[in-house]
């Protein structure tokens, strides 16, 4: 009876330290996104792609009123991190200071690029996904009318059964 009850005890410490855990990671990275928001706000506001910007994150799935400022965060951090690190590496491997100065603008940029590619490429998958299932989705929504189910019942009854289809559609 002892050992069962320092088992209990045992899972119910782990239990507790994995929750304590998940909260404190949770507030560092809700930290971290605050600060991208700051930074990348302050971005956002003096870019002149913004319109463009936050149309593609919308067709990528992210419509979060904070998505742009965090994605623009991203960004400018990606670049000056990548340029700062690859200018201190670059001596290491033996490359003078201007070359070290190129590989960090070279790298720089890729940090820059880099999350609008993702971001486009996500977009592009996500319109795909949305293509393939419509037809499915608009064909059980007929069936489901013609059945004698109003059209409101009949959108809820899709996204039920197509949720298991396509996540983005239902």
């Amino acid at each position: 009876a002892v050992d069962r009850r320092l088992e209990e005890v045992k899972r119910l410490t782990h239990t507790s330290f994995d929750v304590v855990a998940r909260h404190r990671r949770q507030l560092r990275m809700e930290q971290v996104e605050e600060v991208l928001d700051t930074i990348g706000r302050t971005i956002a506001a003096k870019s002149g792609s913004a319109h463009e910007v936050r149309q593609t994150l919308v067709h990528a799935g992210y419509r979060s009123v904070r998505a742009q400022g965090l994605f623009w965060g991203i960004r400018i951090t990606l670049m000056v991190g990548l340029g700062f690190i690859s200018f201190l590496t670059a001596p290491i491997f033996g490359a003078k200071i201007p070359v070290a100065v190129i590989i960090a603008v070279y790298f720089a940029a890729i940090g820059y690029i880099m999350p609008f590619f993702y971001i486009r490429s996500r977009a592009r998958r996500r319109q795909k996904e949305i293509t393939l299932a419509l037809p499915d989705a608009l064909d059980l929504l007929v069936v489901c009318v013609e059945a004698g189910l109003g059209l409101n019942q009949g959108i809820v009854r899709v996204a039920s059964e197509i949720h298991h289809v396509s996540v983005v559609l239902a």
